[in-house]
């Protein structure tokens, strides 16, 4: 949840500092991935078939709603690039199978990274079965490599979400691999200085005039980002590994689990506020009406993405659940035909 609101400000705010947040969502899905694959889909028959209806079944639902809703705002807006999808059956036959559906053109621009996440999916799997082989000192080094990709092309100023492709951001899934692999646990002086550089680095960044405008500047204007902030954030990313770590050790109450869900909603619902947010703005920029616009933006976010949850998202995803149910094999079965070694799972299991 805290990491949805992050990239809520970022979209709403001057203040520009979502792509880690990003990054470490992507952290956060290569470890419960791998946690989930052990403790749940190697149980069920076909598990890569079962694996892969269940992930996409947990995705569909809210991200097609979103979609909807999103194109039907931008044609209230008159946004002319939404407003051409109108006569583009070819973009809404993309969104189908959600991995590889964005284009030039996105109803909801946040939906990038939720194609990166079906076409992570695809491939989790393997990708587990593969990093689970390597020794454990090798792994972090992996992950590292992995990470120079993005980390270059961001210094060379590219747009890494146009189109998106997972061999930019896989680093990061990986990165949630080894975590949930190693069952490391950070202690609190490793976790503390962590996020104490992340702090006083990004503060120095949003200060120094170099840096200073690819950080704080306002939501619609265009301006030259400098590729070190952009590459800051990938590092920054990886400094928080460390309280990842001991994060998804904590045992959650069923109110942390519900605020939990509700950030997938809200990451995609947020930008149809947002958007209508910047379309009031542009007719009245008075202070205080914008302030007020600013906090209704951000309730009108909540409120839409709760109702998406509570009557969308969760009676679909009991369904989901009841049928990777019903594809559990028998414990026979399951001693005498192995899918993929198994590991020891820690903390809490999301299903």
């Amino acid at each position: 949840m805290f990491l949805a609101l992050v990239v809520v400000v970022h979209h709403s705010f001057p203040f520009r500092a979502g792509s880690w947040a990003v990054y470490v969502f992507f952290i956060l899905s290569g470890y419960w991935i791998t946690q989930m694959w052990h403790s749940r889909y190697v149980q069920t028959r076909n598990s890569y078939f079962t694996f892969l209806i269940s992930r996409w079944w947990r995705l569909a639902p809210v991200f097609f709603l979103c979609i909807v809703l999103g194109f039907w705002s931008g044609v209230l807006t008159h946004d002319r690039d939404v407003l051409s999808l109108s006569t583009d059956p070819a973009w809404w036959l993309r969104q189908i199978p959600i991995a590889a559906s964005t284009g030039p053109i996105k109803a909801i621009p946040p939906s990038w990274s939720v194609d990166i996440e079906m076409q992570f999916y695809l491939l989790a799997p393997v990708a587990i079965y593969l990093v689970s082989k390597l020794s454990a000192k090798v792994r972090w080094p992996l992950v590292a490599i992995l990470l120079l990709l993005p980390s270059i092309l961001l210094w060379q100023g590219f747009d890494t979400v146009a189109p998106p492709y997972l061999a930019v951001f896989s680093g990061f899934f990986v990165a949630g691999i080894v975590l949930a692999l190693s069952n490391w646990v950070a202690r609190s002086p490793v976790i503390v200085t962590g996020v104490v550089i992340f702090l006083v680095g990004s503060a120095w960044l949003a200060t120094w005039p170099e840096t200073r405008t690819g950080i704080w500047y306002e939501g619609k204007w265009d301006v030259d980002v400098s590729p070190i902030s952009s590459v800051w954030w990938v590092l920054g990313a990886i400094l928080l590994v460390p309280f990842v770590s001991r994060n998804v050790r904590v045992r959650s109450s069923r109110l942390d689990r519900f605020l939990g869900n509700l950030a997938y909603p809200l990451y995609l619902f947020h930008w149809i506020a947002r958007e209508w947010y910047y379309h009031f703005c542009e007719t009245d920029s008075h202070g205080f009406i914008r302030i007020v616009l600013l906090l209704a933006n951000v309730l009108f976010a909540f409120i839409g993405a709760t109702l998406i949850l509570v009557f969308v998202g969760q009676p679909l995803d009991r369904l989901r659940t009841k049928w990777v149910r019903s594809r559990e094999r028998s414990l026979e079965a399951q001693v005498s035909t192995p899918s993929v070694p198994s590991m020891p799972a820690s903390g809490n299991r999301q299903s």
